[in-house]
């Protein structure tokens, strides 16, 4: 049950927080306070992290479903 309660959590909570990550800095960008070639880098860096784990986490499910002779 601990383990159910955590997965949901962590499935509520990245998807908040990138948003919340996003959104500032849009805003950030939109006022001027960094650069627009500052948001590109970023914003490459996190997408590239989140697509990165997403694959990891779905490689170890596949291992551990993998039945072991």
């Amino acid at each position: 049950m601990l383990r159910q309660l955590t997965d949901m959590l962590n499935g509520c909570i990245r998807p908040m927080i990138t948003l919340i990550f996003a959104g500032a800095f849009v805003g950030f960008t939109a006022m001027g306070t960094i650069s627009g070639e500052l948001f590109a880098t970023v914003a490459g860096m996190v997408i590239t992290f989140w697509f990165k784990s997403r694959d990891e986490a779905k490689v170890q499910a596949k291992q551990s479903e993998t039945p072991k002779p």
